[in-house]
């Protein structure tokens, strides 16, 4: 199993799975890195288990939850469609769309869907795209991030 390991004010803390001894790491060497950085790690007590180092600000939330986008160019739209929402937080979250689209990072998206929560939660975001895998993943960034508001109380409740 893969865990993730968050890095705070330039150190990663990692528990081992099997004893839960702690080690601390300066992980500054790895701020600038582009590419996910995946170490092998070694408890004392013997256990082997690897990591990822994640960089980001908001953990995320695995999740599939169906839902719209509208694409607007110059205040006017352009493109709408179906989506799938993959990881979602605070900031941010992933999304496939169910046909190719002319995206391109930069342009301005609304974003539509419910979340899975008692309430079924209707979130409505303005988002800009901020990268495009080769699988079609788009990564959106949300033009106003709510601390703690219906997002916050999914990812964290």
């Amino acid at each position: 199993m893969l865990y993730k390991v968050f890095i705070f004010n330039n150190k990663a803390t990692f528990i081992c799975p099997k004893c839960e001894n702690v080690k601390t790491i300066d992980a500054s060497p790895f701020e600038k890195t582009k590419s996910k950085v995946q170490v092998n790690c070694k408890c004392p007590c013997g256990h082997f288990f690897k990591a990822i180092l994640e960089r980001r600000s908001y953990s995320r939330k695995d999740i599939t939850l169906p839902g719209i986008y509208c694409r607007f160019l110059h205040g006017e739209e352009v493109e709408k469609g179906q989506i799938v929402v993959l990881d979602l937080s605070r900031a941010g979250l992933k999304f496939k769309p169910h046909v190719q689209p002319a995206f391109q990072i930069g342009d301005q998206l609304h974003i539509v869907f419910n979340l899975n929560d008692e309430e079924k939660s209707l979130i409505k975001k303005k988002a800009t795209i901020m990268n495009i895998n080769d699988e079609m993943h788009v990564g959106i960034e949300f033009c106003e991030k709510e601390p703690y508001g219906k997002i916050g109380t999914f990812l964290f409740g």
